[in-house]
């Protein structure tokens, strides 16, 4: 396809989402095989590899003149905030040409990138600010990129849409603060608290400053109480060590005998959490994020609670 028809609807896109364009002019080149990386984004000027017009490479660098030219990384510890926001406005502009499916491809993707790569780091190290590292450690494509935004993706599932996008825009228009200057990441984190009106330090603090992803090991029941009335017993449960355990809201989806299923969700605050559900019509089936909107995790389900947990 030709890139040139995809700038002004690329533009109109990112305007709506993180407001007007922030510069009087843009323009894109590829240079010649002395670039060694795919892209850079020069403010008002891109560079790209040699012929290297991918729509998906040009939607990532352009989402930078927003996102890391106007508004950039206050030290290299934050430059999840140029590279996880620019990897996740790919699967944004996925969303606009191809809707909610082709968006939620890019993401698990992302997902695929970090789990094959992983180097067990956090995104965000205090030390990088003053001690800078390698570029293959600073811009790790596993962490940097593709966490950072699943991050993000995982951000837009706890808080909503309406919420979301309008924090995102807020953060992007907030001239005070952050447009023309730079960001470190607790003040994203405050600005998103303020925003949102919530305390999200819980969802920060260990999808950014822990690393690695939650193992969960969940088991569930049913049991009939009688008069067709049923109990849905289901055990949140975490194996990993570093760190313990992640905070999440978590979608389990029911199947019944009769009738429609259903999907429920929960706030998993502590490990080995037990949640209990009555029905009146039979369970036949349970499956915990049903929509893997938790795109960094790794989980089993199994028929049957440990007696340890105090189930009987």
């Amino acid at each position: 396809a030709n890139i040139k028809t995809k700038i002004i609807p690329m533009t109109t896109e990112y305007s709506r989402l993180f407001g007007v364009h922030p510069f009087e002019k843009n323009g894109f080149a590829t240079l010649n095989d002395q670039f060694q990386w795919g892209g850079m984004e020069n403010q008002t000027l891109t560079s790209l590899c040699p012929n290297c017009w991918g729509e998906n490479l040009v939607s990532h660098e352009y989402a930078h003149q927003w996102l890391g030219d106007m508004i950039t990384c206050g030290t290299w510890a934050d430059i999840w905030l140029n590279e996880g926001f620019a990897t996740y406005s790919e699967a944004l502009w996925y969303e606009y040409t191809g809707g909610y499916t082709s968006y939620k491809n890019d993401i698990n993707a992302d997902a695929s990138s970090y789990f094959s790569g992983n180097p067990g780091w956090p995104i965000y190290n205090p030390a990088w600010a003053v001690n800078t590292p390698d570029i293959y450690t600073l811009f790790n494509y596993s962490i940097t990129y593709a966490k950072g935004a699943c991050v993000l993706h995982m951000l837009r599932y706890t808080l909503g849409d309406s919420t979301f996008f309008a924090a995102l825009k807020s953060y992007a228009t907030d001239t005070v603060r952050f447009r023309y200057g730079n960001a470190m990441t607790a003040d994203f984190i405050t600005k998103m608290n303020q925003t949102t009106g919530q305390n999200l330090n819980w969802f920060f603090n260990q999808w950014l400053y822990q690393p690695n992803h939650p193992v969960y090991q969940n088991g569930y029941n049913f049991s009939s109480l009688g008069n067709g009335n049923w109990r849905v017993t289901f055990l949140a449960r975490q194996t990993q060590s570093n760190p313990a355990f992640f905070q999440m809201p978590v979608q389990l989806k029911l199947t019944f005998a009769t009738g429609l299923d259903t999907t429920v969700r929960v706030m998993n605050d502590v490990n080995n959490q037990l949640f209990t559900f009555t029905f009146n019509r039979q369970p036949t089936g349970l499956q915990f994020d049903p929509s893997n909107h938790i795109v960094l995790k790794q989980a089993s389900l199994t028929l049957g609670l440990p007696i340890a947990d105090g189930v009987p």
